[in-house]
């Protein structure tokens, strides 16, 4: 009666947006399949909901969210990368699209903000994220097992070479609906995290029992992409929740902690007894960390090599930066594989004021206090934060509306105090 009373409650542009985001949040776990193009950049059906949702959304913003931190240095972000742009040596139309995707991104988290969901529809969004995120990740399972065939599904063949006896083979990795797996990775990382955290927080038998067998067949998708920073990322959020929850007694704490550690014993045994090969992927990706061998496709000096080079370039070439473009060197594009090393290239020198101010900002919303749909959250945009510290997902729709939602329950929780 409370969930209806609630919606009764809502006024017209918060039902029709409401619809419009829980389309988006399901839709978004299909990727292409939602694309009207193969390529990644292409625009698609979750882009046309994106701005219906800021056309029907949108009544202005108020002054209280314009002088968030973490909003003025996004905007600050925009600004500058937008005159680097014009200032660049180096083709526009990349720059200048992923800036006009980041500007829709940013909007959409302002306007979300501003719908002001009470805390019962948004807890039924994550509810339908999670149900997204259970029907797309089985369903990449399935055909990665060759269970059965699925249109669309794992098209991009890639994988991790191991050696077995004296022979080398490749362990195929899973992509699912996505031409790069760390796209995919990027959001799934966010619904795996809330799938976990609701079932903790949730009292409702039914409610925890579909975010379990969720997290389950997610987390075996996850493991079956070889992407280790979702899986650092998610484990990160989980961790993060049981030290700093605001909302946990003592005795939820134990219980929270035992709990994580049977589950995660539970997954060890499941990833060593019936994917042997998985297992000996990551083994040799994380050799390094025992005094072994770095993994021979291993791109963490890469990375290194990429920040190597964006400072050089900023440094003694262009100090404005080039933009939100790819890192360019004889002309050849290619993918810095790291946030700090992208906004370094995109903002130039600004970017070492800019970085740790961000970094902050973020820091201090994190220290807030919310409702638990608000703690949810919260902490599972810290998977999607971990996941950029190693890829380039700053433009994740799915991420920008997590933030507008962070931001309404934290405004909630301030006028109810």
């Amino acid at each position: 009666m409370t969930t209806v009373r609630a919606w009764y409650g809502l006024t017209f542009r918060q039902k029709l947006s409401w619809f419009l985001l829980a389309t988006y949040v399901f839709l978004i776990h299909f990727g292409k399949l939602t694309r009207f193009g193969e390529r990644e950049s292409e625009t698609g059906i979750t882009t046309a909901i994106a701005l219906l949702i800021i056309a029907c959304g949108y009544r202005g913003f108020s002054r209280a969210t314009l002088r968030e931190p973490v909003i003025r240095l996004m905007l600050v972000l925009l600004a500058w990368c937008c005159g680097a742009s014009f200032l660049s040596p180096l083709d526009l139309s990349v720059a200048f699209l992923n800036l006009a995707k980041l500007s829709i991104y940013v909007t959409l988290a302002l306007v979300v903000a501003e719908l002001r969901l009470p805390a019962q529809q948004v807890e039924w969004l994550i509810l339908v994220a999670i149900a997204g995120l259970f029907v797309a990740t089985s369903l990449t399972v399935l055909d990665h097992q060759k269970l059965i065939d699925v249109p669309g599904c794992n098209d991009v063949q890639a994988g991790s070479r191991i050696s077995r006896g004296s022979k080398i083979v490749r362990i195929e990795q899973a992509s699912g609906f996505y031409p790069r797996r760390s796209a995919m990775a990027a959001i799934y990382s966010i619904s795996l995290a809330a799938s976990y955290l609701v079932f903790t927080n949730s009292r409702r038998f039914l409610t925890r029992a579909a975010c379990i067998i969720a997290f389950a067949t997610g987390l075996l998708c996850l493991f079956l992409t070889h992407n280790r920073s979702a899986g650092v990322g998610v484990l990160l959020s989980i961790l993060m929740s049981f030290i700093f929850s605001h909302r946990r007694k003592l005795t939820g704490r134990i219980a929270y902690l035992l709990l994580s550690g049977f589950a995660a014993t539970g997954i060890i045994w499941v990833a060593v007894s019936y994917f042997p090969d998985h297992t000996s992927v990551y083994l040799d990706k994380f050799s390094y960390l025992s005094g072994g061998q770095r993994g021979q496709y291993s791109t963490d000096i890469e990375r290194l090599e990429n920040l190597k080079y964006a400072c050089h370039q900023i440094t003694y070439n262009n100090p404005v930066g080039y933009g939100l473009g790819n890192l360019v060197e004889n002309g050849q594009e290619f993918s810095s594989h790291n946030i700090i090393t992208a906004q370094i290239w995109a903002m130039g020198i600004l970017s070492f004021l800019w970085i740790p101010a961000f970094a902050m900002a973020v820091i201090e919303v994190f220290r807030r206090r919310c409702s638990g749909v608000g703690e949810v959250v919260k902490f599972s945009l810290v998977a999607w934060l971990f996941h950029n510290m190693t890829h380039e997902s700053l433009s994740t729709g799915f991420a920008w509306i997590f933030i507008g939602l962070l931001y309404s329950q934290i405004a909630a929780h301030r006028v109810s105090d």
